[in-house]
């Protein structure tokens, strides 16, 4: 087992559910949360990281600051600050995903598009087998799936790659 060295803190405060205000803190964002960098560090405070459903964070895709309650968005999140409170600095530019299976609907969600410009359908929703990508220009910002479980992985394992390039807009 290696040792690792411990990490001093004058302070740790864990919450759930809301983010109370704390004297030296930044104000939260005009939606509510707590902003983070691509490294999940809050800026303006040295030394201090954020994670999970209270923070809206830079997504690499979009451009714009997202946020998404998920607890594997915040489990990677997590993972990441932690690396990078060890100095790695590590980006957080993992693809948001969820799925869900209602009876024997099975439903994947791969990105994030709060909006878009055009749907592209391809199947057919009333057999259960589809794919729905969330478009703005060319750029598919996410794909929903009916019964189609190699098409998100696809898209989700393109969608990480892309993410690899620096957004132009």
């Amino acid at each position: 087992m290696t040792a690792v060295p411990p990490l001093g803190a004058g302070a740790l405060k864990l919450t759930e559910g809301g983010f109370p205000a704390t004297p030296g803190v930044p104000a939260l964002d005009g939606h509510g949360f707590i902003p983070i960098d691509v490294h999940c560090r809050v800026p303006g405070i040295e030394r201090v990281f954020a994670a999970g459903d209270a923070v809206r964070w830079p997504d690499p895709r979009s451009g714009e600051r997202i946020r998404v309650e998920h607890w594997v968005v915040a489990e990677r999140q997590g993972q990441t600050a932690a690396k990078n409170m060890l100095g790695l600095r590590e980006r957080f530019d993992a693809v948001p995903f969820f799925w869900s299976q209602h009876y024997d609907v099975p439903i994947n969600y791969v990105g994030y598009a709060e909006s878009w410009e055009s749907l592209q359908i391809d199947g057919d929703i009333s057999r259960r087998d589809c794919s729905v990508r969330y478009k703005k220009g060319e750029q598919t910002m996410a794909l929903v799936t009916i019964s189609r479980d190699v098409e998100s992985l696809k898209a989700e394992f393109e969608m990480e790659h892309a993410a690899a390039k620096p957004h132009s807009g």
